[in-house]
């Protein structure tokens, strides 16, 4: 297990949040053509955040958990509990924990939509 460093963590939550848009759209069976319609945001920009490349606003980040019907907190599910700069990393972009338990990501008693 090697340390993260000053960079990773920016990149590595990032990643997770993307990786929880993800798996929110696909529990809901939601493509990023229909999120991007009920939240107003640009479907590529949609694709830049969901690959964990696009630096979201919170407003952006809002918009999103409401398109999707949960709390805001849900898209940070996996970052709970550490400051990003204390997790610690597989090299492949995963931490710890997420590596343990085979990258699942996702959170147990999510609740479906609206």
């Amino acid at each position: 297990m090697k340390r993260m460093d000053t960079g990773e963590p920016y990149t590595y939550v990032r990643r997770q949040v993307g990786r929880t848009v993800k798996g929110l759209c696909e529990r809901d069976e939601l493509s990023q053509s229909e999120l991007a319609a009920m939240t107003g945001i640009n479907r590529s920009y949609l694709n830049e955040l969901i690959a964990g490349k696009a630096n979201p606003s919170l407003d952006k980040l809002v918009r999103v958990a409401d398109g999707l019907g949960v709390p805001l907190t849900e898209l940070f599910a996996g970052l709970d509990g550490v400051a990003p700069s204390a997790l610690e990393y597989d090299g492949a972009g995963r931490n710890h924990d997420e590596s343990a338990a085979g990258g699942a990501g996702k959170r147990p008693g999510s609740t479906g939509r609206r």
